[in-house]
């Protein structure tokens, strides 16, 4: 039992902490870019697009902060749970035990 919820915990981390380094490090350069151009053609100045920049780039560094954090609890506690469950298997006293024997 303990061994799927921790490689259930361990895949589901390590996806999300992928996910959360790709985001990091597309999402900022892209919005930047885009922003970069629209306010080209929209003739706006110069300040504004310093401002507009700094602000998106702080949200793309938010959202990835936000992924990355969690995933990689999620990755620590399912490589935990996968360790004790193979650890435990070796007590002769908790193949008695109904929800944590395997």
């Amino acid at each position: 039992m303990l061994r799927w919820l921790g490689l259930a915990l361990t895949f589901t981390g390590l996806f999300f902490l992928i996910a959360g380094m790709l985001v990091g490090g597309t999402i900022p350069d892209r919005l930047g870019s885009g922003l970069q151009d629209a306010l080209v053609e929209a003739d706006a100045p110069e300040s504004l697009a310093e401002i507009a920049s700094d602000v998106t780039s702080h949200m793309a560094d938010g959202l990835s902060l936000s992924l990355t954090s969690p995933s990689l609890i999620m990755l620590v506690v399912g490589a935990l749970l996968l360790g004790v469950s193979l650890f435990v298997r070796r007590i002769p006293v908790v193949r008695r035990i109904p929800f944590i024997s395997t």
